[in-house]
């Protein structure tokens, strides 16, 4: 039955062929879908990882997307934000303050971050600005402990290099918080603010707005705030995720049937004879919806297949990171695909494997 099933695919290959092309368009939307939806999460979670117990006041218009992808542009925060913080009403709760400037440079062709901090540095050789290097940045510029690294005509002297970069700025330079304001022409100019404190009996989310406040032009992120949008974000998607299954379950299950009963009128002969010979008409239907599921099947590994270069590409545009979907769910995606199509073509199948041989021969 099986190679009989594929002689028949073979003959009318067209038709199969369109039905599976729009079966693996299917089938691709929803893999692509899920996969961004799941990146989308991941990073989510990372981000409220990142910030553990910390607040991170940024300037109003920065784009959080942009910047936990590395890409800091120029905004800054108002001059003397620091003292502004620490001596309103808000300081009382904060038992540290974290001064930052981020930007991005090329060193020998390379983009990197230069990141300053106002925490303590080792002393640097020569008089030079002394710099950590996290361990992305040392990779690519082959640079270790002891050598000069030139960063826009600005010496720096490598005196680390970190075994994990805070923040996951792998690819960071890291050097006194004056230095990098001067490598990257923005003297007094700071990026983000990081504030930490034992938080535990008050209502960070009021008191995030509160800085806001005191420090006109910023947003204070939190981890409270960041996992509410992302609940909201998940029940959101999820119920997009719940109309698209049902969407796509229906598509599928309306194309193989629509298949099944095309081949039954166009193979009715064949059907027929088949009859007239003494195949019941449960091994004919039998023919035809394996058939059909075959079809189905292959659309979706099909589908599966293309929504890896499909989700690559839609996270580069919208998440700025690889994405890639979890072939983990290849297998299942085949067989869910495999066990709809064999029940949307059963139907029409057994319709048209019953009809009386005698009728079909005449009227053909």
């Amino acid at each position: 039955m099986l190679w009989l099933a594929l002689g028949n695919l073979r003959k009318r290959w067209i038709e199969y062929a369109l039905a599976m092309l729009a079966i693996a368009l299917v089938v691709g939307t929803l893999v692509t879908h899920r996969s961004l939806t799941a990146s989308a999460e991941a990073t989510v979670h990372d981000l409220a990882h990142r910030l553990g117990k910390n607040m991170l006041v940024v300037p109003a218009d920065m784009e959080m997307t942009a910047f936990w992808r590395g890409e800091y542009g120029s905004l800054s925060l108002p001059d003397g934000a620091a003292r502004t913080v620490l001596s309103s009403s808000a300081g009382q709760h904060v038992r540290t303050i974290e001064v930052r400037a981020y930007g991005n440079v090329s060193v020998d062709g390379v983009p990197l971050a230069v990141v300053g901090q106002d925490v303590g540095f080792p002393a640097g050789e020569h008089d030079i600005a002394p710099a950590l290097l996290g361990p992305g940045a040392a990779r690519k510029l082959a640079a270790g402990p002891g050598q000069i690294v030139a960063i826009r005509a600005s010496p720096v002297s490598v005196t680390g290099v970190l075994e994990s970069a805070p923040d996951g700025l792998d690819d960071g330079i890291f050097v006194p918080l004056s230095d990098a304001q001067r490598i990257l022409g923005r003297p007094g100019a700071i990026s983000a603010l990081r504030l930490g404190g034992c938080w535990c009996r008050i209502d960070v989310a009021a008191l995030g707005k509160e800085i806001e406040r005191i420090l006109p032009g910023t947003k204070a992120i939190t981890v409270a705030g960041v996992l509410s949008a992302q609940k909201g974000s998940v029940a959101e998607t999820a119920r997009y995720a719940a109309w698209l299954l049902a969407i796509a379950g229906v598509l599928v299950a309306a194309l193989v049937a629509a298949l099944v009963v095309s081949q039954t009128r166009r193979r009715s002969r064949d059907v027929a004879l088949l009859s007239a010979i003494g195949a019941r008409p449960l091994w004919t239907a039998t023919m035809l919806t394996l058939e059909a599921a075959l079809t189905g099947a292959t659309g979706a590994a099909l589908g599966y297949v293309a929504a890896v270069p499909a989700s690559s590409w839609l996270g580069r545009m919208a998440l700025g990171a690889t994405v890639t979907p979890s072939w983990d769910l290849f297998l299942p995606v085949v067989a869910v695909t495999f066990g709809l199509s064999t029940i949307a073509a059963a139907i029409p199948a057994a319709c048209g494997a019953r009809r009386d041989p005698v009728a079909v021969l005449q009227e053909v």
